[in-house]
């Protein structure tokens, strides 16, 4: 079930519930700084309500269709995981990201480097490979 969908110029994002404990996050296109903006704010609002819920999702971030984002992008994107690490280690229990090509892999290796992960993560090559992770290795499920 699509939960919500943006698009801002060549750069677009959704957000779609695909099992109860599973939220999928995918993005394409071609990002400005504008565009990571609201996407962030977008996921900074929905981790919020999950927070206030006492509640915990698992994340696929599938990029695989997503442009290379620049030095700026990831400068944006690190430095929100910073300032809202304790967020999402209250509404994230694990993220599998979905990383085709090796330039996108290096993308996240510098994001992370940055701004070292909260909660566990995976860079999967694929959806199938990131799912089966995150059912594999899931706590949420055992509540």
């Amino acid at each position: 079930m699509e939960l919500a969908a943006r698009k801002h110029s060549n750069f677009a994002w959704r957000r779609e519930q695909l099992e109860s404990n599973i939220v999928l996050f995918e993005i394409s296109g071609s990002p400005s700084d504008e565009g990571i903006t609201e996407f962030l704010a977008e996921v900074e609002s929905f981790f919020r309500s999950l927070e206030s819920r006492a509640s915990k999702i698992c994340a696929v971030v599938d990029l695989a269709q997503m442009a290379t984002a620049t030095a700026s992008h990831r400068s944006l994107l690190g430095n929100w995981r910073v300032r809202h690490q304790a967020l999402i280690a209250n509404a994230v229990e694990r993220a599998a990201y979905i990383a085709p090509s090796a330039m996108m892999r290096g993308m996240l290796t510098a994001i992370f480097w940055f701004a070292r992960p909260v909660v566990p993560v995976q860079v999967s090559k694929d959806r199938q490979e990131a799912l089966a992770w995150l059912r594999a290795s899931s706590v949420v499920n055992e509540k």
